[in-house]
């Protein structure tokens, strides 16, 4: 009932609402910008779903993880919709910092730029309410300081926030437990909680109508 009651809120937000999408599986986020296009005030397309952005806007996105299946051609210029303009890259010499534009062909993006994040929190000096689901980063193999810098970030706005996904989740895990408190509510759902946002029900919650 708390899932249910928290996440529903989404569906009729205070504004400004922010919603922010991140982590690896492009297929799973593709229904909630479409879902939410006319219900965020922004939406912010990071990780290795921004990939496909980059590649629609003509960008060299290297070696990076990228969705070939989908085609976000129509979203490339919808103002609401917001991808990095910065990234960390990995290469031979290590991690370096691009601009989204300035990717070379053996690098691979790994994180959003610090400064992609800070856009972020621009538009959280004002929002009313945030969601966010995914890291932006690759964060299983170490590549978290965008992640922990928006969980900052969200912790210390004044918006309410409702935050989903294992490695959201676990980056949160990461801050002082005082941080960690502000937070508005913390989904115990990753997929389950992606799929309820798209669709307003779950098989599970028809089944106990």
């Amino acid at each position: 009932m708390e899932e249910l009651k928290n996440l529903g809120r989404a569906f009729n937000p205070e504004h400004p609402f922010v919603l922010v999408l991140g982590g690896a599986k492009f297929e799973t986020k593709l229904p909630i910008i479409k879902k939410f296009v006319d219900i965020a005030d922004d939406i912010f397309v990071y990780g290795a779903p921004a990939h496909s952005f980059f590649k629609a806007r003509g960008y060299e996105t290297g070696v990076s993880l990228i969705d070939t299946t989908v085609d976000v051609s129509d979203m490339v210029s919808v103002k609401k919709i917001h991808i990095p303009f910065d990234v960390i890259v990995q290469n031979e010499k290590g991690r370096e910092a691009r601009v989204a534009g300035g990717v070379l062909s053996g690098e691979c993006i790994l994180d959003a730029g610090p400064e992609s994040v800070r856009a972020i929190g621009e538009k959280l000096k004002n929002a009313k309410m945030v969601l966010w689901n995914g890291p932006l980063g690759d964060y299983e193999h170490g590549f978290g300081e965008g992640t922990v810098l928006l969980a900052r970030t969200i912790a210390e706005s004044a918006a309410f926030s409702i935050i989903g996904g294992g490695d959201t989740v676990a980056a949160i895990a990461n801050l002082k437990s005082s941080l960690r408190e502000k937070f508005g509510f913390i989904s115990t759902g990753g997929g389950a909680m992606l799929a309820y946002l798209a669709e307003g029900t779950l098989p599970g919650i028809e089944a106990l109508k």
